[in-house]
């Protein structure tokens, strides 16, 4: 079937009611003519955070001209008015696709707003989108790595592949409603180009770039779990001498420090989905274990050199307990010190490299 576009507008008979008469021979299975451009442009609402994902919300509005439904003013409408109410399930409508790019979409919604009609043919759709993706990152690194979540917006084919050479799209602008941040994390930069392999410019990729606060993780994962590891640091100063409390004392705080660690690298690994390459929270996490189990085996091996002490000994080993718990006193903060320095400075020199990569669209 063909279908010949009424180039000029049509005058509409006072006694005939004006939808009537443009809906009368109007079929939207046809495509609108030939050629048509599809303005488009997005402004960003929203942004929010769960579970390692982000969830998009944007207001698309697109539009593009149909001279089928093109019509005179007369006196049926005010002089101001320029546009008449028409379904937007009545009128054959442009498909506008998102795809994800490196990205996993887990789900898509799109709510209708808006839908006008004007005069010369000229039809106006606005959507409110909400997607959830699954953002390309480098998990390995987290939390110093840079989410990027890809957007493809392009005009979908698929109802007639002759469609490619008749339809475009022009990518008016993209805007952001204000700044946004989420927990742990901000927008730092949205920016789109062509599909590489776009068809008529009918195909941009937009990036969001995310930046993660690291001061959050900071104040929730790294400085409690600094107070735990130090704090069985404290048990190397309390006095050996008297066996039974002290030992007790001892033994306590090594087993709360270890039990307060556990629940703080729970509490933030709860916020976070099954991932196995978390690779520098891993890091951190068994450093810090190993310098708490290092603790209890000082206060072990220093409580057994003094309990099997004896005047028959040709080796005093009060005093090699003695010179175990000066050690401890100097070489274990010293270490653990060290580590966090070097961890920090490798970590924060990663994230300054994930932050240079931007050109993931093209």
């Amino acid at each position: 079937m063909t279908h010949e576009c009424q180039r000029s507008t049509r005058a509409v008979p006072e006694q005939m009611d004006i939808r009537s008469y443009i809906m009368e021979k109007y079929d939207k299975r046809i495509f609108a003519g030939d050629p048509t451009t599809v303005q488009y442009h997005m402004t960003l609402l929203a942004v929010e955070y769960s579970q390692l994902a982000f969830e998009l919300t944007f207001v698309q509005v697109y539009s593009w001209r149909d001279l089928r439904l093109a019509y005179l003013k007369g006196p049926w409408l005010t002089q101001s008015a320029s546009t008449l109410e028409i379904e937007h399930s009545d009128v054959w409508t442009p498909t506008i696709a998102l795809r994800p790019r490196r990205s996993v979409l887990q789900h898509r919604r799109r709510t209708v707003l808006n839908f006008k009609h004007f005069d010369n043919g000229t039809l106006n759709v606005v959507e409110r989108v909400n997607a959830g993706l699954l953002c390309e990152s480098n998990y390995r690194v987290f939390p110093f790595d840079w989410p990027r979540c890809m957007l493809e917006i392009t005009l979908d084919y698929s109802r007639d592949a002759d469609l490619d050479r008749k339809l475009t799209m022009n990518f008016n602008k993209l805007a952001q409603s204000s700044g946004f941040r989420v927990q742990g994390a901000h927008l730092s930069s949205v920016g789109y180009s062509s599909c590489s392999q776009s068809r008529n410019g009918s195909c941009i990729c937009i990036q969001f770039v995310f930046f993660r606060e690291i001061s959050f993780y900071v104040f929730n994962g790294f400085l409690p779990s600094d107070v735990a590891v130090t704090s069985s640091f404290m048990a190397f100063w309390i006095d050996r001498s008297h066996i039974p409390p002290q030992t007790s004392a001892r033994c306590i705080i090594g087993m709360m420090t270890r039990l307060g660690f556990q629940a703080i690298s729970s509490n933030l690994r709860s916020q976070l989905p099954v991932q196995q390459d978390l690779m520098a929270l891993n890091v951190w996490e068994a450093v810090c274990i190993i310098f708490i189990y290092f603790s209890l085996m000082e206060t072990c091996c220093v409580c057994y050199l003094v309990r099997t002490s004896t005047p028959e000994d040709t080796v005093d080993r009060k005093e090699i307990a003695r010179r175990i718990e000066w050690a401890a006193r100097v070489v274990m903060p010293t270490l653990f010190f060290i580590f966090n320095v070097i961890y920090f400075a490798i970590f924060i020199w990663v994230q300054y490299y994930e932050g240079e990569k931007r050109d993931y669209c093209l």
